[in-house]
């Protein structure tokens, strides 16, 4: 399975590759979704252990979480490209974005544990995850074209697959579970939505 992951980070990496070329809007989706890629593989060779907890899961996939919010946002910068990242200011970015990342590790924790969701499968539910956060109710807010959306689930796959996947690898949890009530559970994270269209619809 990791060798198909690998093959499709290296098909990607070149339509990365030329959007990066492209430069602009799509220079900075391509730049940051090739550094994910990057990421995840290099969690995928190095976790070679099991720590479990709660704690650890949380602590590792808020870091990462940090940290691809920071790539869009410096990135973002480097292109002189606004729109992409949730605000100008980081600081702001973190306050809008990190309540809907803690909520939806944290329900995908105990599912993990629960059923535990294979790397082909935790790899498709990012892209879900994040299809739903940016590509649904992020385009109900700022604008835009939910079809649309559906034609960047490819690379919110890669994107989110460096938030979710490292810290779901130091869990010990096995595939189980009846096939339906798996992929519903698999959904409940799009829960931690809430607190996101709270915000957005605060400010």
């Amino acid at each position: 399975m990791n060798k198909i992951v690998l093959g499709y980070f290296l098909v990607l990496a070149g339509f990365c590759g030329y959007w990066i070329y492209l430069g602009g809007h799509d220079a900075v989706i391509g730049t940051v979704t090739l550094l994910c890629g990057l990421i995840t593989l290099l969690f995928l060779r190095v976790i070679r252990f099991k720590l479990g907890g709660f704690i650890v899961f949380m602590t590792v996939g808020a870091f990462l979480a940090v940290i691809v919010e920071w790539l869009f946002w410096f990135i973002s910068k480097q292109f002189s490209v606004t729109g992409i990242a949730a605000h100008e200011n980081f600081g702001v970015d973190l306050i809008l974005t990190m309540p809907w990342y803690l909520c939806m590790l944290g329900i995908l924790y105990f599912i993990q544990k629960k059923f535990g969701y294979t790397l082909f499968e935790l790899f498709i539910l990012g892209g879900v995850y994040e299809f739903f956060i940016d590509g649904v109710v992020g385009v109900l807010f700022k604008g835009g074209n939910i079809a649309l959306s559906l034609l960047g689930i490819p690379f919110f796959m890669v994107v989110y697959s460096a938030i979710i996947i490292p810290p779901s690898l130091l869990l010990d949890a096995k595939p189980k579970g009846f096939f339906m009530f798996r992929y519903v559970a698999a959904l409940l994270p799009l829960l931690a939505a809430v607190p996101y269209l709270i915000l957005l619809t605060l400010l």
